[in-house]
Formats: C-alpha cells, sequence, structure tokens
C-alpha cells in the first residue's frame, strides 16, 4: 500500500530501539488503556470479541453506509450482527432514521467516522448512543492526532497513524470503557524489526536503486 507517510529521520529511527519506545502516549490520554495493532480492522474486532466474550453473544455493530467494507472481514468472521445505519450525501447520519431503526433492534456498538480527518458530530453521535444503550466507537483513521472536536468522545477510538507518519506499527485502540480485556492473537503488531530492516534500507539505498514513486 502506498502511502503518504514520509520516511523516518535517523534519530527517529535510534528512538524506535529500546524497551521503553511506544508513541502511543501522542493519542492515549493518562489513564486510558490503549493497544497497537497490524490494521484497524483488527482493532475493531478485538472489540467486537471482547464485548461477546462479556455477554455471551455477538454484539450487534452499527456501521455508517459508506464504510470499507474490507475493513469490517475480521468483525464478521466473529459472527458480529452488522447493521449499515443511514447517512445522507453530507456523510452526516440521519439521526432521526436510525431512532425509527433502533426500535426494531437497538446496537450494541455504534462506529462513527470522522471522514477525510474532517471533523464530525460526536456529541449527537454520543447522545444516540446513550439513548439507546449502546458504546461509541470513534474512527479517527484518517485523522492525524486528537483535537477538542476529534477523539475525544468515543468509549473506543480508533487511529491508523501510519497512513501519515513515520512509525512502525499500523493502528492505536484507545479504549475509555471498563472491563475490557483485549485479546492480541489475532492482528496484534508484529515487532519492529522488519519495519526496521526496511527503513534502513531505505535509508542507505541509492536513490538510483529504489523504484520509481508511484
Amino acid at each position: 500500500m502506498i502511502t503518504g507517510a514520509p520516511l523516518p529521520s535517523w534519530n527517529e529511527l535510534a528512538a524506535l530501539v529500546g524497551p521503553a519506545a511506544d508513541p502511543a502516549g501522542l493519542w492515549a490520554g493518562s489513564g486510558e488503556r490503549s493497544a497497537w495493532f497490524s490494521r484497524s480492522a483488527h482493532s475493531l474486532a478485538a472489540i467486537v470479541r471482547d464485548w461477546g466474550r462479556r455477554h455471551g453473544r455477538p454484539p450487534r455493530l452499527w456501521v455508517p453506509g459508506y464504510f470499507c467494507n474490507a475493513s469490517l472481514e475480521p468483525a464478521r468472521r466473529l459472527g458480529v450482527a452488522l447493521t449499515f445505519y443511514p447517512i445522507g450525501s453530507d456523510l452526516r447520519p440521519d439521526w432521526e432514521a436510525c431512532a425509527a431503526l433502533a426500535g426494531r433492534g437497538a446496537p450494541d456498538l455504534l462506529l462513527a467516522v470522522h471522514y477525510f480527518g474532517l471533523a464530525a458530530d460526536m456529541a449527537a453521535a454520543l447522545d444516540f448512543c446513550r439513548r439507546v444503550g449502546a458504546l461509541l466507537i470513534e474512527d479517527c483513521a484518517h485523522a492525524l492526532a486528537p483535537t477538542a472536536e476529534i477523539g475525544r468522545a468515543g468509549d473506543f477510538v480508533l487511529w491508523s497513524p501510519h497512513k501519515l507518519l513515520p512509525v512502525p506499527h499500523g493502528s492505536l485502540l484507545v479504549c475509555r470503557t471498563p472491563g475490557l480485556d483485549l485479546p492480541l492473537a489475532e492482528g496484534a503488531a508484529p515487532s519492529i524489526r522488519g519495519w526496521l530492516v526496511k527503513r534502513l534500507v531505505q535509508k542507505l539505498a541509492p536513490g538510483g536503486l529504489l523504484p520509481p514513486a508511484a
């Protein structure tokens, strides 16, 4: 996959060597738990898996009608009950239609997205979740870092810093709800050794030996 992430500097590469190298604090606040995954799709599956373990059944997960299907595959394999809730051409959820839809079966988990890094109305999403008894998953995969309007409302927050920064891990899951036991077997972030080797090769190779930019 081609991303806009630049090559790390030598100082940045050196900072990654050692057991204390974990940049999660850039996205997780004080007292918030976090875990690295290879992709946000696996972060979402970890939430689904843990909810099912604690409640004895797969959760009802609502996702917006405009969403990447590949990102749902790990959750689908867990038997999650998916509902695609309606959004308008402005990418805003139709909360009135969602309320009617919830009358036929409210969600246990609702995924709300900051499309293309633009702040969505998470206050409305959180209000809906509290009214129907759901937990809010805030998808910040296209945003660089928390702001006053991004990354603050969700019970769970999904970040994908590898899309924008020279970091070795793909996805960070931040958890604010008590009791979550993060099962990391599938989708857990691998060792950074392979990533470091690839970046070193790119840093050391003469420009003529590198493939042309796509």
